[in-house]
């Protein structure tokens, strides 16, 4: 089953990406190798891309893998965003890099 990020505001607001992580920041019950944990990338910039200035957005989280390499490949990863919905108009500016 592939894991989708959906983000998605009332109508006249559009989204905004605050931070985007993809990776395995905190432990839990299923993972017992505890010197993996915290291991994440930067994503704010790739997801930001995707979604900002947008009424919605959703991409399946498994397209993220090229830009991710902090984890070890057998520890399975999750995405966390932080997205707020925003009135008005938006500029949608997009960085050099990723």
């Amino acid at each position: 089953m592939l894991e989708q990020f959906r983000a998605s505001c009332p109508v006249g607001m559009h989204v905004r990406i605050e931070e985007a992580s993809l990776g395995r920041m905190t432990q839990s019950r299923c993972i017992t190798d505890t010197h993996s944990v915290g291991c994440s990338d930067n994503v704010t910039g790739v997801v930001r891309s995707r979604c900002d200035g947008r009424p919605e957005c959703s991409f399946f989280v498994s397209s993220l893998g090229s830009w991710v390499n902090a984890c070890p490949r057998n520890l399975m990863s999750y995405l966390y965003v932080h997205h707020v919905c925003v009135p008005g108009e938006f500029e949608i500016s997009f960085p050099c890099e990723f």
